[in-house]
């Protein structure tokens, strides 16, 4: 699956710097619940070494 970013590239992963927001329900007859909006960014991979 991709998808068309802010600039006009179709991407089908994610980038550093890029912002990811969740959204979820679950609803039945006579109710709904969520968790809102979760928003984070995507940090570039830190090295380790020892």
């Amino acid at each position: 699956m991709s998808k068309t970013v802010a600039d006009g590239t179709e991407r089908s992963f994610l980038e550093d710097g890029d912002t990811v927001t969740l959204r979820g329900f679950a609803q039945g007859e006579d109710y709904r619940i969520g968790f809102g909006r979760c928003c984070g960014q995507i940090s570039p991979v830190l090295m380790y070494t020892e």
